[in-house]
C-alpha cells in the first residue's frame, strides 16, 4: 500500500529501460498504484500510454476502461463517455464492454442526462442478459424514473425488471419501490398487491418492516381497519425495537377504537345522505363509504350495502368512475353471498365502466377471472387473463393474471 514510493520505482524503470521486457509492465503497475493513490491525472496519462503500445485487446480494453475511470474522477465527464463508448464500439467481444456500457449509465445519470441514461442502462441488459450487471442496470432504470415523478414509467420499469428476474437479487427492492410508484400514481391497490407480495414472500428483506407499515397505511385510507391492524401488530411483534413501533401500536388503538365506534361513523354518513340525498356528489359519495362499512365492517349488515348500491347505479352517470366502484362493491356483494355468476358480471361490469381508472378496471379484471375460476367457468376466466395480459402488459395485474393461468394449467394437469 506504499503507492506514491512505488509509483517512484516503477516510472524510474520506465523512463531509464524504455526497451526492456518489462516496460509494458511497469507502466501499467504505475498507472494502477497511482490510480489507488488519487492521482488521477497521473494515472490517466500512464493508462493512456499503455493503452497505446499493449497489443492485446483485452488488455487494452482495461486500460482505457481505467483511463476513461481516471478521466471522470478528474471531472472530465464528457471525455470519459467517449472513451466508455469507443470500448463499447470497438471491443465489443472484450470483458469489459458491459462495464463501460454501464459506467456510461452512470455517468449520464449523474450530468442529469436521465433519459439518455435511462436507454443506456436498458442497453446493458439487452446487450449482455448474462452480465453481473444486467439484472442492476433494469432495477436503476426504475429508480430513475421514480426520482423523477415519472411514476407509470418507474412502474413499467420496475415490473420488466422483476420480471426478467423472478429469482433476482434486487426483487424485494423491486417490488417495494413499483409499490411506491403505484401509490404515487393514483393505484392504491396495485401498491398493496405489490407489498403484500414481499411481506409473504420476503420476510428476510432490509424492506419487510418498512412494507409493513405501507400496507397497514394504504388499508387505513382504504378504510380496510382489521386487514391495517393485522399489518400493524405483525410489524409491532417482528420488530419491537424499532423508533417506528410505538407509533405503529398508537395506530392499531386508534383504529380499534374506530372499529369499537363504528356506529358514530355510520351515523355521521347517514346523516350526510339524509342531508345532501343521492342527487349531491357529497351524499353519493357518503352512500358509497357506508356500503363499504357494511360490507368490510359490518358484514351482518351488507343487505343494506346492496340496497346503497343499487340506488347508487340509478343516480350515478354510466361510464363515470363513481359508477364503477359501485359495480365494484356490488361484485364484492354478491361474491361474498357465493353468487359467483352475479359477482362476476358486477366485476367485468366495473371494468367496462372504469371511468379512466387502470387500477380499478385491471383489479376488476383479476377479480372476475378469479370468481369464474372459483365457478369453474374456465373459458371466462382465460378472456379475463387475456384482456389484462393485453391491455395492461408490463404491470403487476398482468403478472397476477399469469400466476392464475399457470394454477388452472395445474388444475388441469392433475385432473
Amino acid at each position: 500500500g506504499k503507492y506514491d514510493e512505488s509509483i517512484q520505482w516503477f516510472s524510474r524503470l520506465t523512463e531509464e529501460y524504455p526497451d526492456s521486457r518489462m516496460y509494458l509492465q511497469a507502466l501499467y503497475f504505475q498507472a494502477w498504484a497511482a490510480y489507488a493513490d488519487g492521482k488521477f491525472e497521473q494515472s490517466r496519462r500512464a493508462f493512456g500510454s499503455y493503452s497505446n503500445y499493449e497489443t492485446d485487446r483485452s488488455m487494452v480494453a482495461r486500460s482505457l476502461f481505467m483511463y476513461a475511470k481516471s478521466t471522470a474522477a478528474l471531472g472530465k465527464e464528457e471525455d470519459a463517455l467517449l472513451v466508455y463508448q469507443t470500448i463499447h464500439n470497438e471491443y465489443s467481444g472484450t470483458s469489459l464492454a458491459d462495464d463501460a456500457l454501464y459506467e456510461r449509465a452512470r455517468l449520464l445519470q449523474s450530468l442529469e442526462s436521465y433519459d439518455e441514461a435511462a436507454a443506456v442502462f436498458l442497453s446493458v441488459q439487452r446487450e449482455f442478459p448474462n452480465s453481473p450487471l444486467a439484472e442492476e442496470s433494469l432495477y436503476k432504470r426504475g429508480e430513475i424514473y421514480f426520482h423523477q415523478e415519472r411514476y407509470e414509467e418507474a412502474m413499467d420499469a420496475f415490473y420488466e425488471h422483476r420480471l426478467r428476474y423472478p429469482q433476482g437479487e434486487l426483487h424485494d427492492a423491486s417490488l417495494y419501490w413499483g409499490g411506491q410508484a403505484a401509490r404515487a400514481a393514483g393505484q392504491a391497490h396495485g401498491a398493496l398487491l405489490l407489498w403484500e407480495k414481499l411481506i409473504q414472500e420476503y420476510s428476510k428483506s432490509p424492506l419487510h418492516d418498512e412494507s409493513l407499515l405501507e400496507a397497514a397505511r394504504v388499508l387505513t385510507e382504504l378504510g380496510e381497519y382489521r386487514q391495517a391492524i393485522s399489518y400493524y401488530s405483525q410489524f409491532i411483534s417482528s420488530y419491537p425495537d424499532q423508533a417506528e413501533t410505538e407509533r405503529a401500536k398508537q395506530q392499531s388503538a386508534t383504529l380499534q377504537r374506530l372499529l369499537e365506534g363504528q356506529g358514530s361513523r355510520e351515523a355521521e354518513l347517514n346523516a350526510t345522505i339524509e342531508r345532501e340525498g343521492f342527487d349531491s356528489p357529497r351524499g353519493r359519495q357518503a352512500a358509497m363509504d357506508l356500503a363499504r362499512l357494511y360490507l368490510y365492517q359490518y358484514t351482518e349488515r351488507s343487505a343494506e350495502a346492496f340496497d346503497l348500491l343499487e340506488r347508487l347505479l340509478k343516480r350515478s352517470q354510466e361510464g363515470s368512475l363513481e359508477h364503477a366502484q359501485a359495480r365494484y362493491l356490488l361484485g364484492e356483494f354478491f361474491w361474498r353471498r357465493g353468487d359467483l355468476p352475479s359477482a362476476a358480471n358486477e366485476y367485468v361490469a366495473a371494468a367496462l365502466n372504469g371511468g379512466g381508472d387502470p387500477d380499478l378496471i385491471a383489479r376488476s379484471l383479476l377479480k372476475a377471472a378469479q370468481v369464474a375460476v372459483e365457478a369453474g367457468d374456465t373459458a371466462t376466466a382465460e378472456r379475463m387473463i387475456r384482456k389484462i395480459r393485453s391491455d395492461y402488459p408490463h404491470t403487476q395485474w398482468a403478472t397476477e393474471a399469469a400466476a392464475l393461468r399457470d394454477r388452472m394449467e395445474e388444475r388441469r394437469g392433475n385432473r
